[in-house]
């Protein structure tokens, strides 16, 4: 068991907890179905753990227990539990269950919402246990697939059927980023290409410089005519959406 460098490498702290809340039941209906789209779709779990999820696997045996999932993440073993609803006493055994299993280097508890105290119950088991574990408080549009979703949802309402989906802005350190990359992509690419940064809302250096001249470059050197959307910036039909939302949390 290499717990510190399990910690260390996922980059796991004792609990992560994402700023938006929505309601997996409305999702996805059962966790089993939640389940199933994690498999599919591991993209929610590699922006938690910060990493590239070599393997997935659904409901397997290890040390005579059953998680929810098993996880191969750059040759660490990460066992997950999954939850509909608040953190309880129930799902709190099973995250324990796995980490004194011997048969993992971390424990991921995914929960629609997560309850305070349940925070100090993890910091506990994170005292005195080998495996580290994290909770994380999971949000809608995270969990129905996070970017990936997002990218569908445009494609779907533009009717696009040759659509795909890559990562940018990867750092200048050794670590292995998520992908595919843009430029991987575009070496796939034979006519006209319009490349829609969804993760972002405003112009910035990763907009005006990855994409407007990084990419623009790579892209005509293959004879590729690469555009992308004016970014939302200060559209006012933005500002009114954002202001409805943010009087929608404070009301």
């Amino acid at each position: 068991m290499c717990t510190q460098s399990a910690q260390t490498t996922l980059g796991l702290g004792p609990v992560v907890l994402p700023s938006r809340r929505g309601s997996l039941a409305e999702a996805f209906g059962t966790e089993g179905a939640w389940q199933a789209h994690l498999v599919e779709d591991a993209s929610l779990l590699e922006s938690i753990l910060g990493r590239p999820i070599d393997d997935v696997e659904s409901a397997p045996y290890v040390a005579g227990l059953r998680p929810d999932l098993a996880l191969d993440v750059d040759g660490y073993q990460v066992l997950v539990e999954l939850q509909l609803g608040s953190t309880d006493p129930r799902h709190l055994g099973q995250v324990w269950r796995y980490q004194r299993s011997g048969g993992a280097d971390a424990v991921l508890w995914l929960a629609e919402e997560v309850r305070h105290d349940y925070v100090d119950h993890v910091l506990d088991l994170n005292r005195w246990g080998d495996a580290r574990v994290a909770l994380a408080e999971v949000a809608t549009l995270r969990v129905a697939g996070g970017w990936t979703f997002t990218a569908r949802l445009v494609a779907e309402r533009l009717s696009l059927r040759d659509w795909d989906f890559a990562y940018q802005s990867q750092g200048m350190t050794e670590d292995k980023w998520l992908g595919p990359t843009v430029e991987s992509m575009l070496d796939n690419c034979s006519g006209p290409v319009v490349l829609a940064p969804v993760g972002f809302v405003s112009d910035h250096v990763e907009i005006l410089y990855d994409v407007d001249i990084l990419f623009r470059e790579y892209a005509a050197q293959k004879g590729i005519d690469l555009r992308r959307p004016e970014s939302l910036n200060d559209s006012p039909k933005f500002i009114d959406t954002l202001a409805a939302v943010a009087r929608g949390k404070l009301l």
